[in-house]
């Protein structure tokens, strides 16, 4: 039987890579801002409330303001 101890790969290069996008949430309770990571504890930093809302990005709001300016 053969030992492969001696390959040379570290678990460090055989993992994938990967940028932790964060989403920006605000708390129900406080109305603090929170950045969240994938995989991370849904809470507030602040107050340590457990319901937050997913902040709008400005590009949707922008065009349902547009659309409601032209629709009157």
């Amino acid at each position: 039987m053969e030992s492969r101890s001696g390959s040379g790969a570290t678990p460090a290069a055989n993992s994938v890579t990967h940028l932790s996008k964060t989403v920006s949430y605000i708390c129900g309770e406080c109305r603090a801002e929170n950045e969240i990571r994938p995989r991370e504890l849904v809470r507030c930093l602040e107050c340590g409330h457990r319901v937050l809302y997913k902040k709008r990005s400005k590009r949707i709001y922008m065009k349902i303001i547009h659309s409601q300016c032209h629709d009157a």
